[in-house]
């Protein structure tokens, strides 16, 4: 997820329509965002929060500025559904 691609920004509306619809069975959604706020400043962290505010996101946007993403992606996931277990305990 990014501030940057028009093509995201058009899919949001459609991301919160999706995620509305799968929340009530059960199936969370994130989104990760893995751009290089170098060369894209405008997905910094706060103007993540703006769009996320503007938009109405609803789900978590997980950041990370790692190049070899996979493993933190997992530890992403994993965090997550220990987050979900909790709250479901």
């Amino acid at each position: 997820m990014c501030n940057h691609c028009p093509f995201v920004i058009h899919l949001l509306e459609h991301f919160n329509l999706l995620t509305d619809k799968l929340k009530p069975q059960g199936i969370a959604t994130i989104a990760i965002s893995s751009n290089n706020i170098e060369n894209y400043p405008q997905d910094e962290p706060q103007q993540m929060v703006a769009l996320c505010k503007e938009y109405g996101i609803s789900f978590p946007v997980y950041m990370t500025l790692r190049k070899n993403y996979k493993r933190h992606i997992m530890r992403i996931i994993n965090l997550t559904l220990n987050s979900l277990i909790t709250k479901i305990n």
